[in-house]
């Protein structure tokens, strides 16, 4: 019922974004880009009944990131500077997202939805460019800052 719930909150905060015919794939999951720079991914958790909504936000930079490491430390500190989520470090691929999990209050309406989602877009768009000007300092160049005018389906 619950995932039945998502998906169609999911539909129509989609179409409200103008996108239609938006489908999950097989694990109820979908990916929304946003002015080809950030990418939302959502999926459906079975076990917990759950969002997990994750944006990338950037490549560990090699050299000497210490200063990065630890403002992402502090950030997640109870959450104060990552609005609810948790940047994680997958070291695999040495990519930093900004993760949260969202249960029914967040998708039970497309207005919720929407509110939660732009919080988690405009967290990430932060991180990006903090990481991304951490990279820049370590070679020398300025980072330039964004904005979020137009939303796809990735």
């Amino acid at each position: 019922m619950a995932k039945h719930l998502y998906e169609a909150t999911l539909n129509q905060y989609t179409k409200e974004l103008g996108l239609v015919d938006v489908h999950t794939d097989e694990v109820h999951g979908v990916c929304l880009e946003f002015d080809q720079k950030l990418e939302l991914c959502l999926r459906w958790d079975n076990q917990s009944n759950q969002v997990l909504a994750h944006i990338f936000c950037g490549y560990v930079p090699s050299g000497n990131n210490v200063e990065l490491l630890e403002a992402i430390l502090s950030a997640n500190f109870l959450w104060m500077q990552t609005g609810g989520a948790t940047l994680s470090i997958d070291e695999a691929s040495n990519s930093i997202l900004l993760i949260a999990k969202w249960d029914e209050a967040v998708y039970s309406s497309a207005e919720i939805l929407k509110i939660n989602i732009d919080n988690l877009v405009n967290h990430a768009e932060y991180w990006q460019n903090n990481i991304k000007e951490s990279s820049i300092n370590q070679s020398s160049h300025q980072a330039n800052s964004s904005s979020f005018n137009n939303v796809r389906l990735s």
